[in-house]
Parts: C-alpha cells; structure tokens; sequence
C-alpha cells in the first residue's frame, strides 16, 4: 500500500547549507535532479524543503526540518530496499559534511577518505 514515511532522523538543528551539500552530493553521485516535492505512488504531492529524485526514485525523495529536527519524506512503495538504502547514504554523507564543516570552521585541514562503507575523517 502506498502512504507518507516520515522518518525522523538523529540530526538535531540541522544546516540548511549542509543538507544542500549532502542533496547535490547524492544527485551528482546518481546523475539525478532536485526537485520542490515529492510523490506519492498515486500521483499525490507534498512540498518539501529540499528534494531530489534519482534513477529507481522517480517519486523523489524529500527533506523538511520539523521540530528542530530532518525528517526525510518519501513513498516507498514497491521500492523500500532502494529507499532505505538512499536514506542512510544521503544521512551517512549529510554527517560527513556536517563534521568537515565543523572542522574547517575551526581552522583544520580536513581528509576525508573512504573505504568501502567506512568514513574517516581527519583534521590537522
């Protein structure tokens, strides 16, 4: 059945400036686009924030801050696993960004290297 996820993430006040980064890392990443809503299976819309759509994710996928906190808004339906998988690889580099932000502002060098799924970051 098709219906709303709202999936409220961890990520507490978050940057406007950093979900924009971690949205046009992923559309640059999957060759999508970003979009001012999302859809749902039947054809319904709601505006978001911010929101892209990718290969396999036409209906988009859509981010609004609710309560201090990123919400991610999507329907999966009948493609939860691409989702799901979006989901945490748009979160995992929204973080990524958020602390190579964090150290540039304090004056750091940042190297970020990954392997696999694994993230290290390094400030000098």
């Amino acid at each position: 059945m098709s219906t709303w996820i709202r999936y409220t993430t961890s990520i507490e006040n978050p940057s406007a400036e950093n979900m924009q980064q971690a949205v046009n890392a992923i559309v640059k990443l999957h060759e999508g686009q970003l979009i001012s809503e999302v859809r749902k299976y039947g054809g319904e819309t709601i505006p978001v924030d911010l929101g892209f759509t990718i290969p396999g994710i036409e209906r988009g996928i859509g981010l609004k801050i609710e309560n201090g906190k990123l919400v991610v808004i999507c329907d999966p339906y009948a493609k939860e696993e691409l989702y799901n998988t979006t989901r945490a690889e748009l979160i995992k580099i929204y973080k990524t960004i958020a602390v190579q932000n964090a150290f540039k502002n304090l004056g750091y060098n940042v190297n970020i290297q990954q392997v696999k799924d694994n993230i290290t970051i390094e400030g000098s």
